[in-house]
């Protein structure tokens, strides 16, 4: 069973009730900085900078055993990455196969449950590093980059209330899966709810993020975030500062190379974007076609569903009289070649149902690229504040659609067919 696996004690912390520990590791270039607080010792936190995986799980009080359910949890992982992995796409994999085992161990009938949010560190053969990252429930994952605070996670839950949660059986799902590419001088952290808080009293503040990363340490920044945090609970929180790990050479970005598929089958692709890179878009391969208009892309921008929007191929639709696209029985004259709609507009993700101050906007064959962001006004696509101003863009020159990633950080996604 997974709980008698001996675990190294270096790799694998669990907090006593009510102490404080703090500790640093120095090696390979990455020093890390760890902090915890337990009021009902239910965190455990797994460090192993010699592999780069660092994780926080954070067990569900209320629900059986919740000290358990996270020290599992850890195991698990440190089962998993025992050798450091050189591929983005396979320790991805290897993140999927983690969380889903997890699951399997620590569902037990008295619904003993974790969150988790786990970062690997990978280096290619070809001398590039990316941070991987997989999160459950909310338990969170931020990087510092030029004097910017980003939060790579989102919360699934409100409040004080899990939607997803490690030990749920069959209703378990894993959708936060990602990577960026990074470069000396990125820090991240990671932490527990106790850290971040439930309600906005509750939250760390811009400048408090901004101030606790900029300390002289990475030891002294988790003290910092553990010094600020506001919330009565078990506070577990690492803070990873890359140096010359991370190496001075400058790659080109590769695209994903994808695995040969049945091609009677419909496929779809997740593409996480570099810095400027641009993806096209095949449009003659809809995601789904509707008749009067095909949804031809989705895009998700980062920081929660409220940044997910549908790229909608409307050549084909007429432009004068009644039709039906997802703006009703009747609707306004489009100028343009493809429309882009917040998925907010969708009570059900289907056509209809037209919702009020909904986000979208046309793109026309000129080629010109169309901005999005957390510049757009609030109930206009309703960016979160956590996404850059120019997010990404989009572009049509007749023949080609075009998406540009104008910054890494958020997790930028384009789903479309292979």
């Amino acid at each position: 069973m997974i709980e008698k696996v001996p675990l190294n004690p270096s790799d694998l912390q669990s907090p006593p009730t009510e102490a404080v520990k703090s500790f640093e590791h120095p090696l390979l270039g990455r020093t890390v900085g760890i902090a915890e607080k337990a009021r009902k010792g239910e965190d455990s936190v797994l460090v192993n900078n010699e592999i780069g995986t660092y994780g926080v799980f954070d067990g569900v009080g209320g629900h059986g055993d919740g000290k358990k359910a996270s020290q599992m949890t850890a195991g698990v992982f440190a089962q998993h990455f025992t050798e450091k992995p050189t591929n983005v796409e396979s320790c991805k994999e290897m993140l999927k196969a983690a969380f889903f085992e997890a699951n399997r161990a620590v569902t037990a009938p008295d619904q003993t449950m974790t969150t988790g949010t786990v970062l690997q560190i990978v280096k290619t053969p070809e001398g590039e590093s990316h941070a991987v990252w997989g999160s459950v429930g909310d338990s969170r994952l931020y990087i510092h980059r030029d004097n910017e605070v980003t939060v790579l996670t989102m919360d699934e839950g409100e409040g004080n209330v899990i939607h997803n949660a490690i030990g749920t059986g069959e209703d378990f799902y894993l959708k936060q899966l990602s990577s960026i590419k990074v470069k000396p001088g990125d820090k991240f952290m990671v932490c527990s709810d106790g850290i971040t808080g439930d309600t906005e009293e509750q939250a760390l503040s811009e400048s408090e993020l901004e101030s606790a990363f900029c300390k002289a340490s990475p030891q002294e920044s988790a003290e910092e975030f553990l010094r600020l945090s506001k919330k009565n609970d078990d506070k577990s929180v690492i803070v990873i500062s890359l140096d010359s790990f991370i190496g001075s050479e400058q790659q080109t970005p590769k695209i994903p190379k994808m695995e040969s598929k049945n091609p009677e089958q419909q496929i779809s692709a997740l593409y996480d974007l570099e810095p400027n890179e641009v993806r096209a878009i095949n449009i003659e391969s809809p995601l789904e076609d509707r008749g009067a208009y095909k949804i031809c892309a989705e895009i998700d921008a980062g920081g929660g569903e409220q940044a997910r929007l549908l790229v909608l191929d409307i050549r084909n639709a007429p432009s004068t009289g009644a039709y039906k696209i997802p703006f009703g029985e009747t609707g306004p004259v489009y100028n343009a070649d493809f429309l882009v709609v917040d998925t907010s507009f969708f009570k059900s993700e289907r056509e209809g149902d037209v919702k009020e101050k909904t986000g979208f906007k046309g793109i026309r064959s000129d080629g010109e690229e169309v901005a999005f962001g957390r510049n757009h006004q609030e109930g206009r696509f309703a960016f979160p504040r956590t996404v850059s101003g120019d997010h990404f863009s989009l572009s049509f020159d007749g023949q080609t659609f075009n998406v540009i990633n104008k910054d890494p950080l958020n997790g930028t996604l384009l789903k479309m067919n292979q």
